[in-house]
């Protein structure tokens, strides 16, 4: 089998030889005037791409009342940067990575204007929209340096683009239109370090990591496989003896793993500074591990092997065959390899660790968790296709290729309608076959939500006078949607533990309870007083209790008092 830097070599050789030859200077290249500018194709769909997932994220919100809560607390979180009791970088929280609530601080700072743009969390939409629509022009250029045919290219990328897995998280204003954005532009620039060895591309390729880590811990895993990657290859195709070629390798790996590195080691510092703990979003008090422990009870259903690949084998029912067919091509050291390979280490690598992490019990298995089986398989599928030279079978294994990628659809849409599989798409996608303007559990928990917000800034919306741990599923919801935001006492406020340990001291006039079983069970509230929600907890009188199917039943309690041994 020949070393797998005369792969490479030959691949770039193939490459330069394919190119067409240039026109000549002298004659014109387009039918357009000179000085004149028209949108390119690539622009185009990239702003059709844009407009058709905001206009399926405007859908869900004013048509259905469709909202998702982690997209509702990824934009509180930016909210109470500015708009907060407490208005402060740090506000931004350390639970989530951080570069989604970031995103969205422009639009939100605009929510004075446009209330929407925080109650109904139409920045996340609009971010998430944008976010998706480059992905898909990213794996265009991806694409593109396969140099397939634009018809080819086109077609690929629509039926990545209209997956309705995608669809779906190009319109909710959720984290993976990011995470998929910066894993696609990762891979194009590893395969480009892989065919041409260009240091610019691999330094790329870790900047594009290093925003994926400060957007999903799964990243970390992209990484680490990339760097291996990069290891290898480096070791084979470097010149001079064994010592030199392994200076160079680590040389390049450290290109790739500065900047992921880099992110790691800040976001830990910052959040070991403010929190006092380095890793609080896996875990901290409101970290994945104490999240999945509350939870476990209810999602038992995710650590079994077969759940999980029932959800990547629907979601991509192509994937299994692509890979084969990868597989072949690696074998072969055919041209397409490159990318195949830089795929299934910066795709394939998250999309494995989610796999296992869900197994083991240490994540709750959501279907969203596996969306990037869905441009893996594009990606494999179609690599493997732009490798054969045979123009009869080139045309066979390119409509294969594609065959691959749509059957996805059908699939996948069967995926979001089954409850078991896909319990909070299924239930927020209820809406568009129900005769309720949304599912009636959704209805309900939203017109719930907002009796409760009514209330709320009806007591006088007076600063620092509600006291609440707005981890617990809807509350955040609630901020957003108040028109006193600065009234809550919340954990992303400096100055919580302190009211938290006296609230009658610190004036505060009412607190807002959750259950304590459930994710209650990490809650600041609870744990400081554990016979609060039940009993008032000697110190406070129950004023009203909200219920609703998708939100614990709230309790909203007036303090009398201060409570038994508080200090001041």
């Amino acid at each position: 089998m020949p070393p797998l830097d005369t792969l490479v070599r030959a691949a770039a050789d193939e490459r330069l030889t394919a190119l067409p030859a240039p026109r000549p200077a002298s004659g014109p290249t387009t039918g357009r005037r000179p000085g004149s500018r028209r949108p390119s194709g690539r622009a185009l769909l990239t702003l059709l791409a844009f407009a058709v997932y905001l206009g399926c994220g405007l859908v869900l919100v004013y048509r259905y009342d469709v909202y998702f809560i982690d997209e509702q607390a990824r934009v509180a979180n930016a909210y109470y940067v500015m708009f907060s009791a407490d208005p402060h970088l740090a506000a931004i929280g350390f639970v989530w990575n951080p570069l989604v609530s970031l995103s969205q601080l422009p639009l939100l700072a605009l929510s004075p204007l446009f209330p929407d743009l925080a109650a109904r969390g139409l920045a996340a939409v609009i971010m998430g929209a944008l976010f998706m629509a480059l992905a898909v022009r990213q794996l265009d250029l991806l694409l593109a340096e396969l140099h397939l045919s634009r018809r080819v290219r086109l077609v690929s990328v629509l039926l990545l683009a209209a997956n309705p897995m995608v669809l779906l998280y190009g319109a909710n204003g959720m984290s993976e239109s990011l995470y998929l954005l910066f894993l696609l532009m990762a891979t194009r620039r590893l395969a480009q370090w892989l065919e041409h060895g260009r240091t610019s591309a691999l330094a790329l390729a870790g900047l594009a990591l290093a925003l994926g880590y400060l957007t999903r811990n799964e990243t970390t895993m992209a990484a680490v496989l990339a760097a291996g990657v990069v290891v290898t290859v480096s070791v084979r195709r470097a010149p001079g003896n064994r010592s030199r070629r392994w200076a160079t390798a680590l040389t390049d790996a450290t290109v790739l793993l500065a900047p992921p590195a880099a992110a790691f080691v800040a976001w830990a510092g910052i959040s070991w500074v403010i929190v006092g703990h380095p890793f609080a979003q896996v875990a901290g008090q409101y970290g994945v591990a104490a999240s999945v422990q509350a939870l476990r009870a209810d999602v038992t259903f995710a650590q079994r092997p077969e759940y999980a690949l029932h959800e990547v084998l629907w979601l991509a029912p192509g994937l299994a065959p692509a890979a084969l067919m990868a597989i072949a091509l690696l074998v072969r050291r055919t041209p397409g390899s490159a990318r195949a390979l830089a795929a299934a280490a910066v795709l394939g690598g998250p999309l494995a660790f989610s796999m296992v992490a869900a197994v083991q019990g240490k994540t709750l298995g959501w279907l969203r968790f596996y969306i990037l089986a869905i441009p893996l398989c594009s990606v494999l599928a179609i690599a493997t296709a732009a490798s054969v030279r045979r123009r009869g079978l080139r045309t066979g294994a390119v409509l294969l290729a594609l065959a691959l990628a749509a059957v996805g659809i059908p699939s996948g849409a069967a995926l979001l309608t089954d409850k078991v599989h896909a319990p909070e798409e299924h239930l927020q996608l209820a809406a568009l076959w129900t005769r309720y303007p949304g599912p009636e559990p959704l209805r309900k928990t939203f017109d719930v939500m907002q009796e409760l917000g009514r209330t709320v800034d009806g007591l006088g919306g007076v600063k620092r006078t509600v006291l609440m741990d707005n981890a617990e599923s809807c509350l955040p919801s609630l901020v957003l949607r108040s028109r006193h935001p600065k009234q809550f006492v919340i954990p992303n406020d400096r100055r919580f533990q302190a009211v938290l340990a006296n609230p009658f001291l610190f004036r505060v006039r009412y607190i807002i309870t959750a259950p304590t079983g459930g994710l209650g069970r990490n809650d600041a509230v609870n744990i400081a007083y554990p016979t609060l929600y039940e009993s008032g907890g000697g110190f406070a009188e129950l004023v009203r209790e909200f219920r609703s199917p998708r939100c614990p039943p709230f309790r909203l309690y007036r303090v009398l008092q201060a409570p038994p041994g508080a200090v001041g």
